[in-house]
């Protein structure tokens, strides 16, 4: 390799992840997701709970889906909005409840119009209580991100230990340990 190098941001992040087609720069550090462009220029930022917050960039780098202790958002970038799509407290204490997770792979589909979830005990955005149809265990769901002002899809009930979509086929489901 030969070229040079730049600096491009300064900053203590405990997250870093460049967008699927190197356009943008996703950073998390002190509470904050930020958003940048590849020559540094600010695109979007957003609060956030605190350390040890998780994203996912969309298949084609429009969009962010970041978890953290108590929250799930969905980052657009073309309109710079973030939508929160659930919460992770129980309703009656406040207390953090397990929340909605993907252990493995990413939660996208390959074609990023869904959003695949583990969850229990989530709370979606207008109130809705994600449940399973045992009272032990974990939902599969499938969120359109296209219709994130539904509940999601649950797909599947159990025991689940992660997921992972089968390939980036938009036409193919999960697999789910």
């Amino acid at each position: 390799m030969s070229g040079h190098t730049q600096r491009l941001l300064t900053g203590t992040f405990d997250n870093v992840a460049w967008s699927p087609d190197g356009a943008h720069i996703l950073l998390h550090g002190a509470g904050q997701w930020r958003v940048y462009t590849s020559s540094g220029a600010p695109v979007m930022m957003w609060a956030d709970a605190g350390v040890g917050a998780v994203a996912w960039w969309s298949p084609d780098g429009r969009a962010v889906l970041a978890r953290s202790a108590t929250t799930l958002a969905l980052a657009t970038l073309a309109n710079t909005v973030v939508t929160p799509l659930a919460t992770f407290t129980d309703a009656a204490t406040g207390a953090p409840v397990m929340g909605a997770y993907p252990l493995t792979g990413s939660p996208w589909s390959g074609d990023g119009q869904r959003i695949a979830l583990v969850a229990r005990g989530v709370r979606w955005h207008d109130g809705t209580l994600l449940v399973t149809k045992a009272s032990a265990g974990t939902g599969l769901y499938i969120v359109p991100v296209a219709a994130t002002a539904t509940p999601p899809k649950l797909i599947d009930w159990g025991e689940h230990t992660g997921l992972s979509w089968s390939t980036p086929d938009p036409n193919t489901q999960l697999l789910a340990p």
